[in-house]
């Protein structure tokens, strides 16, 4: 899967955002996904956004399942979207982003 960062660290935040970055990563590879780098960024940027956010407001452990079934959410209608120009290799540009960001936020902890 190329484009998505990671944070590798030892911080809460850092662990959160290498984990959100791999389930978000996993379910684009298996899609076939065709991810253009300015999504990926914005992809990058929503997920350590979302971390940091979760971590700052004290949010118990047991609330990770919900913000990752958000995230799945999220990425899941990028999928979505990108499906309905190429249903094989769908792709995951810019207005794929902002389409599901516009469409699904507020989305706790990522918008």
């Amino acid at each position: 899967m190329r484009g998505l960062l990671v944070f590798a660290g030892g911080s809460p935040i850092d662990r959160l955002t290498a984990r959100w970055t791999e389930i978000a990563a996993a379910m684009l590879s298996s899609a076939h996904a065709d991810v253009h780098y300015d999504s990926a960024n914005y992809l990058s940027d929503l997920i350590y956004s979302g971390a940091t956010k979760f971590v700052q407001e004290h949010a118990p452990d047991a609330n990770a399942s919900f913000a990752e079934e958000n995230l799945r959410k999220f990425v899941a209608y990028e999928i979505q979207l990108g499906r309905r120009e190429n249903s094989t290799a769908p792709p995951v540009g810019e207005s794929t982003f902002f389409n599901a960001k516009f469409s699904l936020c507020p989305l706790w902890p990522f918008c």
